[in-house]
């Protein structure tokens, strides 16, 4: 896949958190489960994601994935009894899976700063 450019990559982000903003409106107003979650969720990845300065490419891929999901999903019923058990059965499973991402992409955030802290104070130490 190519380079996402940071213009793109930006525009990219921002339509996806319209997207998840959009969702958890919704699911406000609506029974179906694991809306709220998988809006929730998805807007805490995207934030953290707006702050990553490495690895820009896989973060706009995994962006990428989360936009088109949620673009799926908004066209999905919004009351949960429309819904198939096989599609709630999914939505659960989306709703694990994005809350196991946010927990490593929020563990990794953490890992970033930590070696940041521990890189001043080595420094700090060398110059002293």
């Amino acid at each position: 896949m190519a380079a996402v450019t940071q213009g793109k990559g930006d525009n990219l982000l921002k339509y996806a958190i319209v997207t998840a903003s959009t969702l958890r409106d919704i699911a406000e107003s609506s029974p179906t489960p694991f809306l709220r979650t998988i809006a929730d969720v998805s807007i805490s990845i995207l934030t953290i994601a707006q702050s990553i300065k490495s690895n820009k490419d896989v973060t706009m891929r995994l962006v990428s994935g989360i936009d088109e999901l949620l673009s799926v999903i908004l066209q999905l019923p919004v009351q949960g009894d429309e819904l198939s058990p096989a599609m709630l059965h999914n939505m659960g499973r989306f709703a694990n899976t994005l809350q196991k991402i946010y927990s490593f992409v929020k563990g990794q955030q953490n890992a970033t700063v930590l070696k940041r802290i521990f890189r001043q104070s080595e420094n700090t130490a060398l110059e002293e």
